[in-house]
């Protein structure tokens, strides 16, 4: 019975197979380039469930607003923006926010909740 055992054991252990290990593994790994530069800070448009357009506590007109972001998207191309709805907002103001950030050209739009 113990040969029986040992075969298969000696089985197994020829019949797996051992994953290459993570050492060999080729990464991409991002580059130093950016290291001198400033971290951007993310833009967070509020929606209220009355339609207001807010940014750090101040109301924008979807003009407005279009303009601020342009102003920050030439400072940085890759300006991130959160656009924050209340439940009771609309979708035309949340689609408002979305165009306000089309004409400023900025591509990294998060979306979040109240």
């Amino acid at each position: 019975m113990i040969d029986v055992v040992f075969l298969l054991l000696i089985f197994f252990i020829f019949a797996t197979k051992f994953p290459k290990q993570e050492g060999k593994l080729e990464a991409s790994l991002p580059s130093s380039r950016g290291a001198g530069k400033t971290k951007s800070t993310i833009v967070v448009i509020q929606i209220t469930a009355d339609g207001k357009l807010m940014v750090n506590d101040q109301s924008y007109t979807p003009d407005e607003l279009a303009g601020l972001l342009a102003n920050l998207a030439a400072l940085d191309p890759k300006q991130p923006v959160v656009i924050s709805g209340d439940p009771e907002a609309r979708h035309q103001w949340i689609v408002d926010a979305l165009n306000a950030c089309a004409r400023a050209n900025i591509t990294r739009i998060s979306f979040t909740g109240l």
